[in-house]
């Protein structure tokens, strides 16, 4: 058992001597290829994370889009409301208007 432990001992040595190049480069393809696989895998993970910002964005721009109408509606109901004030602002200051004269010209007749 010893003698045959020992004889595939030297035979393996002898295989990595002898094929010492092949050895190294079958060892560098399998790193090529676990580095490769690292690659896919990232680049896999990258693609679903862009198509989620994709995805946000889209969502964030629809949003975006309903604040605007939102806000657009805002101000025409604002619009809506300033219309009859600024009528009846108006309508007031020429009421005073009117007042500041009739007391101007009372004011003449009476010599002040």
């Amino acid at each position: 058992l010893e003698d045959r432990k020992e004889f595939l001992l030297n035979c393996f040595n002898d295989f990595k001597s002898t094929h010492k190049e092949e050895l190294e480069l079958f060892l560098q393809e399998l790193d090529n290829q676990a580095e490769l696989k690292r690659i896919v895998e990232k680049k896999e993970e990258l693609n679903k994370l862009l198509a989620k910002n994709e995805e946000n964005r889209i969502s964030t721009r629809g949003k975006l889009d309903e604040v605007e109408r939102d806000i657009q509606a805002i101000q025409i109901e604002i619009q809506k409301m300033k219309e009859p004030f600024e009528n009846l602002c108006k309508q007031d200051s020429s009421e005073v208007f009117k007042i500041e004269s009739y007391l101007v010209n009372k004011a003449k007749e009476l010599g002040a």
